[in-house]
């Protein structure tokens, strides 16, 4: 049997579908917790199940319809599916994202879309966002339990230092 091998890094690892190994890689917790852009084009859903293959916490959301703290937050308590009690306020999703006892898992991800069209509209909100993230990811981190941030369609711009896990040939982000 012949295997053909590219001098080009390896994007995919098919194995009951075709993936990125950016997503492989973080699954297998070879990259510390953190918020990352993440350049992969697969369909939301099916990134979702491959994190749920997994048995990790997989939750979505989508900037093309934030435009405020308040339409973020709102997103935010759907895709998490939070306690009644949230409070729609930073300091009450600091709390709720630090705990996710209702949503008991090996590990989670935050798939987050559509990245530039929230930071365009409100970016005050985004930067706050994203350091309530940071800060999640270090504390789950701090406890032993897998927490990323995936910042898909993120763009060139902003004010936040976020980390990237794509490699170094890989532009395919927007």
């Amino acid at each position: 049997r012949r295997v053909l091998l590219y001098r080009r890094s390896l994007r995919v690892i098919l194995a009951g579908g075709v993936f990125m190994s950016r997503l492989t890689k973080i699954l297998l917790q070879e990259v510390p917790n953190g918020v990352y852009r993440f350049g992969s084009r697969a369909q939301a859903d099916r990134i979702a199940e491959k994190v749920e293959d997994f048995n990790w916490q997989c939750f979505l959301l989508d900037g093309g319809a934030m435009d405020s703290k308040a339409t973020f937050l709102a997103a935010c308590a759907k895709a998490f599916d939070l306690p009644d009690y949230f409070g729609a306020n930073w300091d009450a999703w600091e709390e709720t994202l630090n705990d996710l006892s209702w949503a008991p898992a090996r590990g989670y991800i935050v798939l987050f879309d559509n990245v530039t069209a929230f930071a365009d509209r409100a970016t005050d909100a985004w930067e706050t966002a994203v350091d309530i993230f940071g800060m999640a990811a270090d504390n789950w981190g701090e406890n032993g339990k897998p927490f990323y941030v995936l910042l898909r369609k993120a763009g060139g711009y902003w004010t936040v230092d976020v980390e990237d896990v794509e490699s170094e040939d890989d532009d395919d982000d927007d």
